[in-house]
């Protein structure tokens, strides 16, 4: 082989080593530039209400500035588990994505080997929206009063019980921390989404229930239900009157409030990651989410992803003390 020839070749060789070298950054920007080119869907675990309000204020606003439409497809079942399963067995390529709340941590801290982790099985986004629970009656109850409510309950250890819209979710676990923080005893019944766990309050079929805010405010005004306590530090805006837990003596219970945020697959590319998150950050101070989440007297939470990794590990800190107090793994 001549000098010539074997230059060409080393020249071939090296040229072909730098393109091998170059191929996945080139493929990264393709790719990168091209998201998203088909409809991303917005997978949420409790289908109506709030969840679903909020759901479709975003679809409608990401959709329109990422210019493709963003679907909301309802996966309801299991206290939430069965929405966020489906989304952290999708590919992990920004085009499935879910609108993950507080039963989220709650309903993973209830088993002892959950399905899905919040922390492992999926990648935390971004915050969007969050606001306090009440603790309400059926106005025809005796109970003016949260220290009313619990003197029954002392006085009777066992009798009363309390509404949740699923068993590990929220209002589950914040029926037994309110049990632990004030030494009662109390029956859990769990229903198979808010409309049940309204429905029965409405009936006078349970005692008590936390419920959303955005669900108990229009029931309070109507006069069907009281409130008589909210979970937040202050006052909720449309629920002046309603004093706090710790306004009445239970300052042990930190304030605790129900949130929605989005949330992907593990292991989805840190560039996609960021671009969703920049995309709520825009729809959350939206004109529209701002007014709606407004009326009701919630706040809009544009923080970013390590704020929502915080406060994931927080609550998972919160409701695992209190399943462990209150013997929940155990009751499976």
């Amino acid at each position: 082989m001549s000098r010539s020839s074997d230059r060409v070749d080393r020249r071939r060789a090296l040229a072909l080593m730098l393109l091998a070298a170059a191929t996945p950054f080139a493929v990264h920007a393709q790719s990168a530039a091209a998201y998203p080119n088909r409809p991303i869907k917005l997978v949420v675990s409790f289908p109506g209400g709030v969840t679903d309000s909020i759901a479709r204020v975003l679809a409608e606003n990401i959709g329109q500035q990422l210019g493709t439409p963003v679907v909301v497809e309802a996966r309801a079942g299991a206290g939430g588990g069965i929405g966020a399963k489906y989304v952290s067995s999708a590919p992990a390529d920004g085009y499935t994505i879910l609108l993950g709340s507080t039963s989220l941590v709650s309903n993973q801290v209830l088993h002892l080997q959950p399905e899905v982790d919040a922390t492992r099985d999926l990648t935390a986004i971004a915050p969007a929206v969050s606001m306090p629970y009440v603790l309400v009656v059926n106005d025809k109850k005796p109970w003016r009063t949260l220290q009313e409510l619990l003197g029954s309950a002392r006085a009777t250890p066992g009798k009363l019980n309390y509404s949740s819209n699923g068993t590990g979710t929220g209002p589950h676990f914040m029926g037994e921390l309110l049990n632990t923080a004030a030494g009662i005893k109390t029956q859990h019944i769990p229903y198979k989404g808010g409309a049940e766990q309204i429905n029965s309050l409405l009936a006078g079929d349970v005692d008590y229930a936390f419920v959303s805010l955005v669900t108990a405010v229009p029931q309070i005004a109507s006069g069907r239900l009281r409130g008589l306590a909210v979970t937040s530090a202050v006052r909720a805006s449309t629920l002046k009157n309603v004093p706090t837990l710790a306004e009445q003596g239970l300052s042990s219970v930190p304030p605790v409030t129900t949130w929605f945020a989005l949330f992907g697959p593990a292991n989805l590319p840190a560039h996609l990651r960021d671009l969703l998150a920049q995309q709520i950050r825009i729809a959350v101070a939206a004109p529209v989410m701002q007014r709606m989440v407004g009326e009701w007297g919630a706040s809009v939470d544009t923080g970013s992803t390590s704020d929502l990794q915080a406060l994931l590990r927080r609550e998972q800190a919160l409701w695992t003390g209190v399943a462990q107090t209150a013997g929940l793994n155990s009751q499976l």
